[in-house]
């Protein structure tokens, strides 16, 4: 259903330019690239936290494509987030993002969208026997990725005749995280490489929010601040260990963009 939602919506968008001649409907074209200093906690299901992992630097660029009413983004976000005080190594992040979306005001959007986060965390830990002598150290790596559907609003408001204005959105998203791991020994050549048993319900609450200024030229900056909640709960399940999961993630910071549009 979430496909059929996606597709519908774009199929509106193809029919919606079938315009009479007299009128003009312009196609309105951005690009940029936005830089996110994200930090990286974890709560549990009580909201007390777990680990203040620390903060990291994403990039990537985005696109955004208007025409008339309807619009369409897309961006990208790939970086790594330090992982303080565990014997994890750095976490790596990747963000796809995809939205269509209807203006339902001049300032007001509504839109349909897709995720797809990925990340991965990297480290090593030690394997004692029974006696409590060490057998293998084992060199693991944690991979989750989930595809996540969902729906939101965002709107912009215009501050004063120059280019200054205010813009905000929020939106929900939801799906299952699927969670691999492989494990390698650093004594022998034995090598796990496995999913777990189930995957994670997740669900993802975004907030973006800032100001921005927009140059006759085309050019634009925007300041803000960007946060994704995720909450997972399930079971994961290898050969080697298994634990029941129910916490909720943030990544939150300062985001700076930059921008052109062709006219």
């Amino acid at each position: 259903m979430k496909n059929i939602l996606v597709v519908s919506l774009c199929a509106a968008w193809l029919v919606s330019t079938a315009v009479t001649a007299q009128e003009t409907v312009r196609t309105i074209v951005t690009v940029g690239g936005s830089y996110w200093n994200a930090s990286y906690t974890a709560e549990d299901e009580d909201g007390d936290e777990l680990y203040d992992y620390g903060a990291g630097n994403l990039f990537g660029p985005y696109l955004s494509i208007n025409h008339g009413k309807w619009n369409f983004g897309a961006s990208l976000y790939f970086g790594k987030i330090p992982v303080e005080e565990t014997n994890f190594d750095d976490m790596k992040r990747t963000d796809l993002n995809f939205t269509v979306g209807y203006r339902v005001h001049p300032n007001i959007n509504l839109f349909a969208g897709l995720k797809y986060l990925t990340w991965t965390q990297e480290g090593s830990f030690d394997w004692y026997n029974e006696y409590g002598y060490l057998v293998d150290t084992y060199e693991y790596e944690e991979t989750f990725k989930a595809p996540l559907f969902g729906a939101g609003i965002g709107g912009t408001l215009p501050l004063g005749t120059s280019g200054l204005y205010a813009f905000g959105s929020v939106s929900y998203l939801m799906g299952s995280t699927a969670y691999h791991v492989d494990i390698n020994s650093t004594e022998t050549d034995e090598s796990l490489e496995e999913d777990s048993d189930g995957d994670l319900e997740c669900g993802l609450f975004t907030l973006n929010l800032g100001l921005g200024y927009r140059f006759a030229s085309g050019m634009g900056i925007n300041l803000g601040y960007r946060g994704d909640i995720i909450e997972q709960s399930g079971d994961i399940e290898t050969s080697l260990y298994e634990w029941e999961v129910d916490n909720r993630l943030g990544v939150k910071g300062l985001v700076v963009t930059l921008s052109y549009t062709f006219k």
